[in-house]
């Protein structure tokens, strides 16, 4: 739609140009053709002028040679008359007229020299060049009315073959989004898309294998913590068991020092485990040390913690 705006409104500007540009032409054309006229009517004025002193004589004898000069003048379309006024003169005026159907470019002026208030009226027909020049206008808006439509076409063509891989890439970027993190993009070529394809591609593929490994990491902390929670359900169980025991039995003094030994015993166990997650901690948080393996952090603590850290 730009591509047709654009070409009619180019198209309008160069028929309005070339319209001007013709009637200039013909407005220049009648204008010399009317200073010729003018000059010759005037000299041959002159010379009857001289040749006759009865102003009666003079008179026919102007009229005869403003007739002969029009049915001469007649036969190219131009219309001449020869008009006796008194007074000031009107200046040259030119102007367009419409009459009858026909288009005449008109001019009225004073004869030069003594004959000044002799007025040449011409009139010449313009109606065949008008007609003409349409006909020239029409065949080319008919032309280029063909030549958008044919280019419009083409461009629809081009376009959609450069954008329907922006299209694929839209769409599996969409499948992504979903959850699709297998969905890859297939162009062929060695031009900017398929290069912009395998990046897409390149993309996609980390995006695949962070997701994986997010994956991963969330289930191992899930597993992590399954671990951890059995683990230190145990000790708290002991704990809690010998010390309601030590609450509702009695129990003598040895019984008493051997059931606080075990809590003590189950407590530096939790304690252990603690410390291991802490170094654990410090591990993950200090690059350089990353390379330490799980075994040699839980050697910190007891052979029963080490399967579950």
């Amino acid at each position: 739609m730009l591509f047709i705006l654009i070409f009619f409104s180019s198209l309008g500007t160069v028929s309005l140009h070339l319209t001007n540009s013709q009637l200039t032409m013909l407005k220049k054309k009648s204008e010399a053709e009317y200073a010729t006229i003018s000059n010759s009517l005037a000299k041959d004025l002159a010379v009857l002028s001289g040749k006759n002193s009865d102003s009666e004589t003079f008179l026919e004898d102007i009229h005869v040679l403003a007739n002969n000069y029009k049915i001469y003048y007649q036969k190219n379309n131009i219309l001449l008359y020869i008009e006796h006024r008194l007074g000031a003169s009107n200046p040259n005026q030119l102007y367009f007229d419409e009459q009858d159907g026909k288009n005449m470019i008109r001019i009225s002026a004073p004869l030069s020299g003594a004959f000044g208030n002799y007025h040449l009226n011409y009139s010449c027909d313009i109606t065949q060049n008008i007609v003409e020049l349409s006909h020239v206008q029409n065949i080319l808006l008919l032309i280029a009315v063909a030549f958008s439509i044919v280019t419009a076409v083409a461009l629809y063509v081009i376009l959609t073959g450069i954008f329907k891989p922006l299209a694929v890439v839209s769409q599996a970027s969409r499948k992504i989004a979903a959850g699709h993190y297998d969905e890859r993009i297939s162009i062929k070529g060695k031009n900017e898309l398929a290069s912009m394809a395998a990046d897409y591609n390149r993309m996609a593929a980390e995006i695949e294998k962070q997701i994986l490994l997010l994956a991963d990491e969330a289930a191992q902390k899930q597993h992590f913590v399954d671990n951890f929670a059995h683990e230190i359900r145990t000790p708290l169980t002991s704990v809690y068991g010998y010390a309601e025991y030590m609450q509702k039995a009695r129990l003598g003094e040895e019984e008493i020092i051997e059931s606080a030994q075990l809590i003590l015993n189950e407590a530096a166990y939790m304690r252990k485990i603690s410390d291991s997650l802490l170094a654990l901690t410090m591990l993950r948080q200090s690059p350089a040390k990353k390379s330490l393996s799980c075994c040699r952090v839980c050697s910190m603590t007891s052979r029963r913690a080490c399967g579950s850290l």
